[in-house]
């Protein structure tokens, strides 16, 4: 996989997105054609999002699965194990990890299935927001870091090739994003 300054070997990637809903960063990653990618696999709770997800990026799901979205619980993908969704991922994306439950661990840490399931040296793209607007969204926020600090403690990498913080300010809210790339 490609990044242009530090990263991962130059292999193609092989994506695994967590929360893809309608399909739209499969589409972005794959029509701008700025990363070499083997294959993409998008992963959502809601059928009709998958449904949608796979019609917008049918040029692709016709190319031999280049990219191809799935009804299924992030929490419960086992990457090294999955084959039935193709090769290993080498990329995992999830850029609402806010909307994905946490558990808390015996230690009393709190732990999210997903990520404690992504194995060691895996690349990964983490975003996140302290977006509170859930009069528009069915998504629990429960689990949404506090800050930019929280955001690092809760999903630690072993080499971060960026790392950054955005503020969104509008007429009636504000929100931050915060985003992570790097190896688990």
């Amino acid at each position: 996989m490609y990044w242009k300054s530090k990263g991962p070997s130059q292999q193609p990637a092989r994506v695994w997105i967590y929360g893809g809903w309608q399909g739209l960063l499969g589409f972005l990653l794959l029509a701008r054609e700025q990363l070499p990618i083997e294959q993409i696999r998008s992963f959502d709770l809601d059928a009709q999002s998958t449904d949608r997800a796979n019609a917008l990026n049918e040029n692709w799901v016709w190319q031999e699965w280049k990219f191809r979205a799935f009804t299924a619980d992030a929490n419960q993908l086992q990457p090294l194990r999955d084959h039935m969704y193709g090769a290993i991922p080498n990329l995992i994306l999830n850029t609402s990890v806010e909307h994905f439950p946490s558990l808390r661990a015996a230690s009393g840490e709190e732990t999210a299935t997903w990520w404690a399931n992504i194995p060691p040296g895996c690349c990964v793209g983490l975003q996140a927001s302290d977006h509170e607007r859930q009069e528009e969204t069915s998504h629990s926020m429960a689990s949404a870091p506090q800050n930019f600090a929280d955001f690092s403690l809760r999903f630690p990498l072993r080499e971060v090739w960026w790392e950054g913080e955005m503020r969104f300010i509008y007429d009636n809210w504000t929100l931050r994003r915060w985003m992570r790339l790097g190896r688990r």
